[in-house]
């Protein structure tokens, strides 16, 4: 019985050992793809969040982007046969959650860019977040800031059709309710699109209302963020100054030909005070539209005053009688990217 047990543990060994070895060769494979893979999505995900937090949001997008693409049918091959070496592996679930987030704050630059055509990229992000994805406990604020952000984004779409609609006045009036009730307003990622909208709605609404609210605003948050977008915003924004605080022209002074009235505007925007030079060439472009060098000054004027729609239409009215037109086909050009 004895020498019986022996051979047989004698013989057992050598065919558990075979039997490794042909497993770690079939294996081999998938182990080596797999770790590459993996060193693939560390650098990915590392690279990411750091972009997250120096807030580059949509390059840190395209990093958990890289980590997704990453995964798929061999992936999961080497997460099967780890157990016969060892090793470590991402969950997909959690690469989808960081994506998820990733996505939702890219959404908010992009918006702050002027790019509303974001209703694909929210669905995208929240069935990453929601339904896809899953946080471990240390990564829950993560999650709760990218729900909150895409529930803004919604609104915010809202009032950037009513803007688009030309209801400046409805769209300000639901944007400074945002503003009051919702304390979520003050992340960077939704105070991007805020920011973006309360301009365009001050420079079409001319209100001193519209105009403080904007300036007050985005001050504020050119002050916490550090996101060159709130420069830009702020740059922009300065300029504009308000009816009640517009100085009154003297009648004698004021310009009584076309020319005069161009001549001043041009003036205006020469000293880079559009707020006052729009107006003006506005007037003189209603008096002579198919004169185009009031509507390509007026073009640009509208460009630096962020109505890129409106200096595109121009530009575009220009082409149609001109189609040779140089300065209209650059201005186009550079609009249209």
């Amino acid at each position: 019985m004895s020498d019986s047990g022996g051979g047989s543990s004698l013989f057992g060994a050598p065919i558990r050992l075979l039997i490794f070895l042909v497993l770690l060769v079939i294996s081999s494979p998938f182990l080596a793809v797999g770790y590459y893979k993996n060193s693939q999505m560390k650098s990915s995900i590392e690279s990411g969040l750091k972009l997250m937090q120096t807030q580059k949001y949509m390059e840190a997008q395209q990093k958990l982007e890289d980590a997704a693409d990453s995964l798929g049918v061999l992936y999961d091959c080497y997460v099967m046969v780890l157990p016969i070496v060892g090793g470590t592996y991402y969950e997909k679930k959690s690469i989808f959650g960081l994506r998820g987030v990733a996505r939702a704050l890219a959404i908010g630059e992009k918006m702050g860019a002027g790019d509303f055509n974001v209703a694909a990229a929210i669905e995208e992000a929240e069935g990453d977040i929601t339904t896809r994805g899953s946080f471990p406990p240390d990564a829950l604020l993560l999650k709760e800031l990218g729900n909150a952000a895409l529930t803004s984004y919604r609104v915010l779409l809202a009032i950037h059709a009513d803007c688009e609609k030309g209801e400046h006045a409805k769209a300000f009036k639901e944007l400074k309710l945002m503003i009051e009730n919702s304390p979520q307003v003050a992340y960077n990622v939704i105070a991007m699109p805020v920011c973006y909208l309360l301009h365009q709605i001050a420079i079409n609404l001319k209100t001193a209302d519209s105009i403080n609210t904007a300036k007050t605003f985005i001050k504020a948050m050119r002050t916490a963020h550090e996101h060159p977008l709130f420069v830009k915003f702020a740059l922009a924004i300065d300029p504009i100054v308000p009816p009640s605080e517009q100085p009154r022209q003297i009648a004698s002074n004021a310009p009584q030909t076309l020319n005069e009235k161009y001549q001043l505007g041009l003036a205006h925007a020469k000293r880079k005070d559009f707020a006052k030079a729009e107006p003006i060439l506005d007037d003189c472009y209603s008096a002579e539209p198919g004169n185009d060098v009031i509507a390509y000054t007026l073009a640009m004027v509208k460009r630096k005053m962020g109505q890129n729609a409106e200096a595109k239409k121009l530009c575009e009215e220009i082409l149609q009688r001109s189609p040779d037109d140089e300065r209209a086909n650059k201005l186009l050009a550079a609009l249209s990217k």
